[in-house]
């Protein structure tokens, strides 16, 4: 069983109350019992942004991602309160959603939801199979409207989905008095009503004394509890009777042993506040006596629960009572009122009283509170008592009770009757004379189709002439900006300039399309748009391989026709070889859409064989062996002539190619030999045919031979003819040819040899009988399978059930729109919409995308660190994309919300044609994001689009390379912090935070755990290997200005270089004030300062460029290439790096790598990275620093300085191999 459960219960206004707390327990039971028999899918409100995120959170551990779906309303995110006509729009977006899940049973959470936010719960709008069930909570409006349907907007509302409730097919109360309460008022049928009770979450057992301790001491302290308590949880409902229950504890304050207090947590606005406090005051009660705690987290609660004396709930009306359960199941002594559900849920362990007389409540305060061994043994009965409400049991019954209406027979069929009036169908394919074969095809097929549509035909822009008589015909211009729509629309695909324009039209005018090849390779190669289409399907690697030396290559072993597929209702295909190359190119989720519909052929138009040969001028008596259709390296022309020559019919008989010669270097070769031959053998070429000579060589030869090899997908016309005339003939064991049936063809293996081929041709020239036996066979085959009557009903048929199918699509949801006259009149809102529709439906077929978030480096690329690594890491990742992933790289900046196709710097980046403009993407379920470059200001500015992406089921991840602002603000400009937490802030909601070292790692989660503790248990830190690798592609090349002098100076003195931004934190002051003293004191060193300038070093970049020792002593090189760098490596003394912080420290390895020795400063991060090669120094000051670089100094006279193997070293393929497993994993 299928269940769709519409969980807008845990979201909209209950979701805090306890209708929200009863859907996630019941939901998350529910997913306990996820399996093979019972199949849970979800279904978000996008709207509710903070809920969805939290409800993602929470069950992506729980469900398989793909069934967890989202749908966004027909409105602005995060918009206050919808319209009427937005929330009609909204809910055939929710069922359209519902209609792609193709549920058995839909359960709706809470149908009371809506009236004061943007909860979306409406009528069946699609003719759809599946059945509908309910949680009912209570009726208590119902049973009393002058409280809660006052206005005339709540009681129409009510009215609404009390109408609705009638229609569910099943209706799960959670008390039996619910249920009876159900039967009573709404006449309904006692079968479709069943009680599956309530229950209480598994923690509320959960005892242990020192945490609760801790956490109530802690609570009292917050709420201000200093005094043994009543608790109770509320609401400011007349029902919930909490003023009585205030009235009820002042009349027992002086009554009691010892003083109390009253503790009462609910939601609470300020106006009911007030009221409440007023009360509080009439009933001489202080404010210390009386405490309001709001709402409170759960753990909280049952810290209360158990810290209690005694828990007394007024309420006279309750559907269920979860707060008496919790508190029974905390061991709370209970006080209740004896009406509704409550004695279903309290029996015999707690006490009761009269909800309407204070006096009741007020002796049992009293009589219970001075009574401690009473006490003690309710809170024993309470407490095992509520072990029987289990959410096990719960969850059972509710199965039970689905399963049960599932079972109940069903009226269902899926024939479509033929329609009384006929549809208006567009008509696009070639048609004669267009020299294809599809175009005889439809001249035929489009007749046909006038028994069930009224057909228009699409005239081709070539030929103008009318097409089919008595059949309309419509110019292309006229379609695209014609604002008419047909009914219907029916493509032709096949693999030839003849179809290159369909491309254009489907994508805006969207229909059901027979793909008669499914490889497109050859009409894709001649569009203008081909390496966009290329990338759509197979990305960034197949351009390369697209416009490289194997090009033709390319374009023959991949199909190229996504588009095809993604713009299309249906697709219709002509063998089951075609599902099989669908299903291995697409999935299985996308044959949901496709479906075999037979090659017809026309009835055989035969001549006696004597007739035909005497049209053909052919020999009376000759054998004749015959190949039919378009000759090439894929129909194996060669080995045909190879086996005939090879034959004792050479000499006997003839061979001919009935045919179109193509002009390829395959055909000149072929026809060259077959020239050569003439004299010995007769070997003939026909070229292009009319229909009827096509016919009369069917009728005049003897056998036929049918072979192919790299099939495109498509279905053998040419074979189904030869059958059709009853043709003996011979194919191989490839692709559609190897599904004839056994009795109608003599069929060799697909990978044959000569001989096999060529004693199959004997065979059939010297037995008669078996000639005979496969003509009778084949031509009733092709009659019983392959007519055109059976054929175009079959069309029919499929067309009319992916056009009813595609209620669940864009253009379905916009025609049950019109029908409803729902149709925005404003082009903004009819934007708005379709955008709704894009975001909450999915294409199908599905590729799944990995974005890479290049936002920066598309601005500018400054070469710092940061921007080494994106460049490797995406250059890497196009190179390998991770397994089942199309790679996009992507854009944002402070204008706008959402992210773009980075395609213009790409085209830079990659050297590659033009592959299209910038457009927004459009993430969905299954995709990851990662955020590899570092732009805190645009992320910030893109929390929304962020939030839709993680509701959407994107998996949303970011690098993070440092917190040095966070941890060190003094070392950047003013506002770097503010900035760089907000972008923290952002980052730590979604899914994965990869950080470049542990030490970086373990800075992220001690900011989380202060800042965001309920995050930890959801978001996911890893850490991620960075290489040292100067890459060839991304190296730079070339020599400063003063390189010579440089060079000069590295063989003759002690040179020691700083790597990286000059900027405060690299403490380059410190390092120049040492070497300052040790120039004082005749030290002959040189100190080299490679890194462009940073920012708030104004005075040191003044102080370096005019110190007397500058081009001297002291170099700093502003832009140094990778090439140069790698000189200093090699030919330097030391490296010193002298940051206070760093996210990793990719110069420390580089140069240990080829021997350098590194003297850097004792922080974490270089321990982590350094500790088995560097030398730490701890000082701050100069002194001390010159100290402790003298004494390392003198360690590296005399040493031998070899490439360093201390350390492993990876390249920056493999640090992006283990960045990507790392960004699936349990994405």
């Amino acid at each position: 069983m299928k269940l769709a459960i519409d969980f807008q219960g845990a979201q909209a206004s209950n979701s805090e109350r306890g209708i929200g707390r009863y859907c996630l327990s019941i939901v998350s039971e529910l997913c306990n019992h996820h399996s093979t028999e019972l199949e849970i899918h979800l279904l978000i409100n996008g709207v509710f942004v903070s809920e969805g995120i939290k409800l993602r959170k929470i069950f992506k551990t729980k469900l398989p991602a793909n069934n967890i779906h989202t749908f966004f309303p027909s409105t602005k995110f995060n918009q206050e309160i919808m319209d009427e006509d937005e929330k009609s729009r909204s809910e055939i977006i929710r069922e359209a959603v519902i209609e792609r899940i193709k549920p058995d049973f839909v359960l709706i959470t809470s149908l009371f939801e809506g009236l004061i936010d943007n909860a979306v719960i409406g009528e069946k709008h699609f003719h759809t199979n599946y059945l509908t069930a309910v949680i009912l909570y209570d009726l208590i409006p119902m049973l009393h409207p002058e409280t809660y349907l006052k206005s005339k907007i709540a009681d129409a509302w009510y009215q609404k989905r009390i109408k609705q409730l009638l229609n569910f097919d099943c209706v799960l109360t959670i008390s039996e008095y619910t249920r009876k309460t159900a039967i009573e008022n709404l006449n309904l049928s006692e079968s479709k009503l069943v009680n599956i009770s309530g229950a209480v979450e598994h923690s509320f057992f959960y005892q242990n004394d020192v945490e609760f301790d801790e956490t109530s001491s802690l609570l009292k302290k917050r709420f201000g509890i200093k005094k043994n308590f009543i608790f109770t949880v509320s609401g400011i409902d007349p029902r919930k009777n909490l003023a009585f229950l205030i009235k009820s504890f002042a009349m027992s304050v002086n009554c009691l042993d010892c003083d109390y207090q009253l503790v009462i947590t609910c939601n609470i606005q300020m106006e009911s506040a007030e009221r409440f406090k007023k009360i509080i005051e009439e009933c001489g009660l202080s404010y210390q006596q009386v405490i309001f705690t709001g709402f409170v987290e759960n753990n909280d609660l049952m810290a209360l629960y158990n810290a209690c004396n005694l828990f007394v709930f007024p309420s006279w009306q309750e559907g269920f009572g979860l707060p008496v359960l919790e508190a029974m199941a905390c061991g709370a002594p209970v006080l209740i009122a004896k009406v509704a559900s409550l004695p279903e849920i309290g029996g015999d362990s707690v006490l009761y009283f009269d909800p309407f007389n204070e006096a009741s409540l007020t002796s049992k305060i009293i009589t219970y509170l001075n009574n401690q061994n009473l006490l003690t043994k309710y809170s024993k009965l309470g407490r095992n008592r509520a072990k029987l409400f289990t959410w096990s049991n719960v969850v059972l019954k509710t199965i039970n009770a689905l399963k049960t209406k599932l079972k109940q027979p069903k009226l269902l069929d899926n024939k479509v009757t033929k329609l009384r009036s006929k549809p208006s169908l567009l008509y696009i394919s070639p048609f004669p004379p267009e020299r294809t074969g599809i175009a005889e095809y439809s001249a035929s097929l489009s007749k046909e189709f006038t028994k069930y549509y009224d057909v228009t035909i699409l005239k081709s822009r070539k030929n103008q002439q009318n097409l089919i008589k008595n059949i309309k015909q419509l110019d292309p211009d006229r379609l695209l900006s014609n604002p008419k729509r047909f009914e219907r629309v029916l493509y032709h695909f096949g693999n030839s300039h003849f179809h290159a324009e369909m491309f254009d039209f489907v994508k805006v005018y969207p229909g059901v399309s027979i793909l008669h090849d499914f490889f497109l390779g050859g009409v894709i190669g001649i569009r203008p748009d081909q390496y966009a289409l290329i990338r759509e399907n197979y990305g960034y690697k197949a351009i390369n391989e697209a416009t490289g030396k194997n090009e033709h290559i390319f374009f023959r072993d991949h199909p190229i026709n996504l588009s095809v597929f993604q713009n299309s209702f249906g697709v219709i295909v002509h063998s089951e070889y075609s599902l099989s190359l669908i299903k291995k190119w697409y999935g299985n989720e996308v044959l949901k859409k496709c479906n075999v519909v037979p090659l017809f052929r026309l009835r055989a138009n035969k001549l006696p064989k004597h007739k035909a040969r005497a049209k053909l001028r052919l020999e009376k008596d000759k054998f004749i062996v015959a190949s039919f259709g378009h000759t090439g390296p894929n129909k194996l022309n060669e080995h045909l002539l190879d086996a005939w020559l090879d034959s004792s019919l050479s000499k006997k008989s003839d061979l001919f190619f009935v045919g179109k010669v193509g002009g390829s270097q395959y055909d000149v070769n072929l026809l060259s030999r077959a020239n050569k031959l003439k004299n010995r053998f007769n070997v003939g070429f026909t070229d292009w045919i009319s229909e009827d000579e096509y016919s009369q060589w069917l009728s005049a030869v003897d056998i036929a031979v049918q072979l192919r090899t790299d099939t495109r997908g498509e279905t053998s016309a040419a074979a189904l003819d030869c059958l059709s005339y009853s043709l003996p003939t011979i194919v191989n064991r490839h692709g559609d040819l190897a599904s004839f049936p056994k009795k109608t063809v003599l069929m060799i293996q697909d990978n044959f040899t000569q001989l096999e081929l060529r004693e199959a041709i004997e065979k059939l020239y010297f037995n008669n009988e078996i000639r005979q036996q496969l003509s009778l066979e084949s031509n009733v085959y092709v009659e019983s399978n392959h007519n055109i009557e059976e054929c175009c009903e079959a069309y029919y048929q499929n067309i009319e059930r992916f056009y009813a199918l595609s209620s669940a699509n864009l253009e379905g949801i916009f025609r049950k729109l019109k029908e409803i006259k729902k149709i925005p009149s404003k082009q903004n809102d009819k934007l708005n919409l379709a955008k709704s529709i894009s975001a909450s439906l999915i294409n199908d077929p599905k590729l799944k995308k990995y974005f890479v978030d290049i936002s920066e480096l598309v601005i500018k690329d400054a070469r710092s660190g940061i921007q080494r690594v994106v460049r490797n890491v995406l250059r890497c990742l196009l190179v390998d994309p991770p397994p089942g992933y199309i790679v996009e790289p992507v854009y944002a900046t402070d204008e706008g919300l959402g992210y773009r196709k980075a395609n213009r710097f790409m085209e830079q980046f990659l050297n590659i044609p033009q592959i299209g403009n910038d457009e927004l993407i459009d993430a969905s379920r299954g995709d990851v994001f990662l955020g590899l470059d570092l732009q805190p200001k645009v992320v910030v500015l893109q929390k929304n689009y962020f939030d839709m992406l993680f509701l959407k089921g994107v998996s949303v991840q970011f690098v993070v390379y440092d917190l040095i602002p966070i941890n060190y603000p003094e070392f950047f400009p003013q506002g770097a912090k503010v900035i760089f937490e907000a972008w923290l802030e952002t980052i730590c909601n979604y899914d994965k935070l990869i950080s470049i070292s542990d030490s970086t790692k373990y800075d992220v989660e001690q900011w989380i755990k202060k800042n965001h503790p309920k995050n930890i248990d959801f978001l996911q830190n890893h850490t991620m290997r960075l290489s040292s690798e100067l890459s060839l592609e991304d190296k730079t090349y070339g020599d400063p200005k003063n390189a010579w002098y440089i060079k000069h100076i590295l063989e003759r003195y002690e040179v020691f270089l700083m790597v990286g931004t000059v900027e405060p934190r690299k403490e380059h002051t410190q390092v120049l004030d040492a070497f300052e003293m040790m120039w004082s004191e005749g030290k002959n060193f040189i100190l080299i300062i490679v890194g462009k300038k940073g920012w708030c070093v104004e005075d040191l970049s003044k102080r370096i460029k005019t110190h007397s020792k500058n081009n001297k002593n002291l170099f700093w090189i502003e832009d140094c290439s990778d090439e140069f760098l790698m000189e200093l490596y090699k030919s330097a003394s030391g490296l010193i790096a002298a940051s206070w912080a760093e996210g990793y420290g990719l110069p420390l390895m580089e140069g240990h790598l080829v021997g350098l020795p590194v003297f850097c400063r004792d922080i974490k991060v270089f321990r982590e990275i350094a500790d088995k090669f560097a030398t730490f120094f701890s000082s701050t000051d100069s002194k001390f620093f010159v100290k402790e670089f003298l004494e390392w100094e003198k360690t590296l006279k005399g040493s031998v300085i070899s490439k360093a193997e201390s350390v492993e070293s990876i390249c920056w393929k493999k640090a992006t191999k283990e960045l990507a497993n790392l960004t699936l994993k349990n994405a």
